[in-house]
């Protein structure tokens, strides 16, 4: 069987042309972001890719005649080689060809920042057609010095296909995904020139301006891309033909690159069809300019004003919740009100069950792998803290930022007030001031009331600090050390006390149809009487979120506090402030509650006793 294949192989290798045009291509492409990580087994690393028909179409019937690859530092290797075969085992020798690639000709990005390029000394068949089984390997192998190791880099650009990337035998698409590792390739199958458009998502943009759209496209050619032109339809009507120069030539087959595509948008505040083809390449017609991409624009009236809204996922039993009360302090100090947190409690005194118990929490707090977490916009689930990683500084911002940079389609204003002189009975008033004009309203409200300053008594009122033995040098996390390992007494602010909609929304809060010139109202009725968690009426809010149903993301939010009476409402009992003197770890004097809204930063002394105020700004 082997002795056949080769006997193909060389057949096909044989009436291939020698000046066939030829263009770099993996499982892999620079286009990805690199990830490094160190390498090394009994001093010898293997490290090859496996082509097959259904991972490598194009290349059916084709030829490899180089090959290049990545490594960190090369200051360690002492011998190197490539190479191909139709098998693998450890030691052996390759079945279809080896070269030696002298160290003198090894590149590296620390040292060279390129890769190291290797060409064959004459191109090689591969994947004879007609045989959808026949994999080819192709590799190098890298020789350390004893007891070192060689850094090669990962890839995070995304998954390979299973079986397509190998380290000494071992599959390691699924653990590394795509590794440093392209062929210099041709064949029959790979056009000359061409460009394939990528997926575009919804575009949100003010009526009658020029926008631009982030066009993702694919180098589909073996020849490099220089330039692109493309053709951006409103509503099935093309708008002139623009060019766009590249800034450096594309020559990678499969690599994506972005096309800033500018266009007119409809003067019209509506929803309209926006597709985009790549029309030329290089100033070639282009063979895949049918393939266009299509997406839907919404154009809009004004700008409205985005706030984002963190859901955080807390307990006062959870060691490192700690991290939710830091991220959220600094994430308030960073964003101001275009930021707004809501701390959900679970199994201790403050859960709310019609929150836990929706289905919005139980995935997220699945998905996540418990507590602490936070949904952001109900578009993203990270760390309270740690952003997108479980540990490590604080980069919670950087997704908050990436949430309050989505367009919003409307604004939003909530006000509150109490209708009653017993103080248990809450209007909240939502105007909704849509940019633009819809027959249909995939939207709807959700309402959370929140309460600041809760206390109680017993050890559930008590916030577990996991930090007490903190030794890092954030000064949101450095005044939880020494703390304790209970924080007592704890104040927990932010809470959600009651919810309304927690899933879907509240039915008929948004009506059809839209229209950016008549804003929408609705008013709905909150009942404090018997909630246990309205400690003080005076440190209530409503959060308000605008979910689109069809996403389950959260569009806008706004927040307002729930206004005591003040004039026509005899009898009410107001909160009185006190004048109690507070003190911080570092003896600095602190205002009393009624005076300055700061006066529950992190721990102060009260009374000669520590006391800590969570979830407040740092």
């Amino acid at each position: 069987m082997k002795k056949n294949l080769l006997l193909l192989l060389a057949v096909l290798a044989s009436v291939l042309t020698a000046g066939a045009q030829t263009t770099w291509w993996g499982l892999w492409n620079t286009g990805f972001s690199l990830k490094p990580f160190a390498l090394f087994e009994d001093g010898t690393t293997d490290l090859y890719l496996r082509l097959t028909a259904q991972n490598s179409p194009l290349l059916v019937g084709g030829s490899v005649s180089g090959m290049r690859f990545w490594v960190a530092d090369k200051s360690a290797i002492v011998s190197a080689s490539v190479w191909m075969s139709t098998s693998y085992t450890r030691g052996a020798a390759p079945t279809i060809m080896k070269q030696d690639v002298p160290t003198s000709q090894l590149l590296d990005l620390n040292h060279d920042g390129s890769p190291t390029v290797v060409h064959f000394e004459e191109p090689i068949a591969i994947l004879p057609p007609g045989n959808p089984y026949v994999s080819v390997l192709v590799g190098m192998t890298l020789q350390m010095t004893s007891g070192q190791s060689v850094t090669l880099l990962g890839s995070t650009g995304g998954s390979a296909p299973s079986g397509s990337f190998f380290l000494n035998g071992r599959d390691q698409s699924a653990v590394y995904g795509r590794l440093p590792l392209q062929v210099l390739a041709g064949g029959p199958l790979i056009p000359t020139i061409a460009a394939t458009p990528g997926a575009i998502t919804e575009q949100k943009e003010r009526a009658g301006l020029q926008a631009t759209l982030s066009l993702p496209v694919v180098a589909a050619g073996s020849t490099p891309i220089s330039s692109i032109d493309y053709v951006v339809s409103i509503d099935g009507q093309p708008q002139e033909q623009k060019h766009h120069e590249l800034p450096e030539a594309i020559d990678e087959l499969g690599k994506a690159f972005i096309v800033p595509a500018i266009y007119d948008a409809p003067a019209s505040p509506a929803e309209h069809q926006l597709t985009v083809s790549v029309t030329r390449v290089n100033d070639t017609d282009n063979p895949q300019a049918d393939l266009a991409v299509t997406a839907k624009l919404t154009t809009l009236s004004h700008d409205c004003t985005k706030r984002t809204v963190m859901e955080e996922f807390t307990g006062s039993w959870c060691h490192n919740c700690i991290r939710g009360i830091a991220g959220i302090g600094r994430l308030q100090e960073q964003f101001a009100d275009r930021f707004i947190p809501i701390a959900i409690h679970s199994s201790d005194p403050m859960q709310v069950d019609d929150y836990r118990n929706s289905s919005f929490y139980k995935s997220y707090v699945a998905a996540l792998g418990g507590l602490p977490s936070c949904a952001i916009d109900r578009l993203i689930g990270c760390d309270p803290y740690c952003g997108l990683a479980s540990t490590g500084p604080f980069a919670t911002d950087q997704i908050v930022e990436y949430a309050l940079s989505q367009t919003a389609v409307a604004d939003l204003d909530v006000e509150a007030h109490f209708t009653n002189q017993s103080l248990t009975d809450i209007s909240c008033n939502v105007t909704t001031h849509f940019a633009y004009d819809s027959p249909d309203a995939p939207y709807r409200l959700i309402l959370v009331l929140t309460a600041d300053s809760l206390t109680g008594e017993g050890r559930d009122w008590e916030q577990i600090n996991g930090y007490n033995d903190y030794e890092g040098d954030d000064p949101a996390l450095l005044v939880f050390a020494g703390a304790g390992s209970r924080l007592i007494p704890s104040s927990f602010n932010h809470v959600a006390i009651d919810i309304v909609g927690a899933d879907q929304g509240i039915e008929g809060s948004i009506t059809a149809p839209l229209s950016h010139e008549q804003p929408q109202t609705f008013t709905h009725a909150l009942s404090i009487a018997g909630n246990a968690l309205a400690q003080h009426k005076d440190r209530l809010h409503v959060v308000v979120m605008l979910i689109d149903t069809q996403s389950g993301s959260i569009i806008n939010a706004a927040t307002s506090n729930v206004a005591l009476p003040t004039l026509g409402i005899a009898g009410a009992t107001l909160p009185t402030a006190t004048s109690t003197q507070r003190y911080d770890l570092q003896g600095r004097q602190r205002p009393s509650i009624s005076n300055h809204p700061s006066a529950h930063k992190g721990i102060i002394i009260e009374n000669g006793k520590k006391r800590m105020s969570t979830h407040s700004p740092y």
